[in-house]
């Protein structure tokens, strides 16, 4: 959803439920390519995740691949007294 069409959908006025729907899906389009873009700048998995809660690095999980899954369980292992 481009920025014109997300404010259409917030434009003045009632919003119905539909409107509202289609917000909070953009709003978490949105959250997820902020969060992958900072977990994978570039494509390139970050040095560190201890600065990512288990919840945002289970949300990116879908999107990794198998090595970077690995990366992830790994050091949430190690993290783990």
């Amino acid at each position: 959803m481009t920025d014109e069409q997300l404010g259409a959908a917030m434009r003045p006025g009632v919003l119905d439920e539909r409107d509202l729907d289609r917000i909070g899906v953009e709003g978490d389009r949105r959250d997820l390519a902020e969060l992958l873009d900072r977990i994978l700048p570039g494509g390139l998995m970050v040095n560190s995740l201890t600065e990512f809660s288990d919840d945002k690095l289970a949300r990116v999980g879908p999107h990794l691949d198998d090595e970077q899954m690995l990366r992830v369980m790994a050091e949430a292992d190690r993290a783990r007294p």
